[in-house]
């Protein structure tokens, strides 16, 4: 069976929000990314901003941890002590930002979506930003970038995400199906490397 993956990716947003309302310590949800300007598509990833009131964030870990436990998952990873990302096995891709206050004055909130702000101090910041945003880079390759196990976990990601989505049959499925293969085939280069500096010679894998 084919699932509907934008049915699956709101019903994903609507359970992160609801949780997320449930802890006194959340002050503000928002909504960034396609999801935020009705753009998403099967192959869109989730993107969620939590805003603290407590500069310590003291729930962080209680909420993280329950959102790993929405669906099943392949992969759950802590970044910068600010950003959670989630790949469940239904092909579902979640980015959660855990901010505060201080956090967002270098963020542009026009093409936020708000879906809980009950005080009110964040919707009428919405209409009297720019479109500057800033959120945390992509984990990549390289070691002052993001460690080795981030770019390992980014790749895997994409790569799984999209073979799911190709079980869609839309239009882009075949660049998405290239996609995965690209980064499979990436994964297998570095890790091909590392065997070979491990081993301090080459044997049949790596020759």
């Amino acid at each position: 069976m084919v699932l509907n993956f934008i049915k699956l990716q709101r019903e994903t947003i609507k359970k992160v929000v609801d949780l997320s309302k449930s802890f006194d310590g959340i002050e503000a949800i928002f909504i960034m990314g396609s999801h935020a300007k009705d753009e998403e598509s099967s192959f869109s990833d989730i993107d969620i901003g939590l805003v603290f009131s407590d500069p310590e964030r003291q729930q962080r870990e209680e909420i993280f941890n329950k959102v790993a436990d929405l669906y099943p998952s392949l992969c759950v990873l802590w970044l910068y002590d600010k950003n959670g990302l989630f790949l469940y096995q239904n092909g579902v891709r979640l980015d959660l930002d855990f901010l505060t206050q201080k956090d967002l004055k270098d963020w542009g909130l026009s093409k936020v979506k708000i879906v809980y702000d009950p005080h009110n101090k964040y919707r009428d910041r919405v209409k009297k930003t720019d479109n500057k945003h800033s959120s945390a880079p992509k984990p990549k390759w390289r070691d002052e970038d993001g460690s080795i196990v981030d770019w390992f976990f980014w790749m895997f990601r994409q790569a799984y995400c999209y073979i799911r989505r190709g079980e869609t049959n839309e239009k882009r499925s075949f660049n998405k199906f290239y996609s995965a293969q690209t980064s499979l085939s990436s994964i297998r280069e570095k890790l091909l490397e590392m065997k070979i500096y491990i081993n301090g010679k080459h044997d049949y894998m790596t020759v």
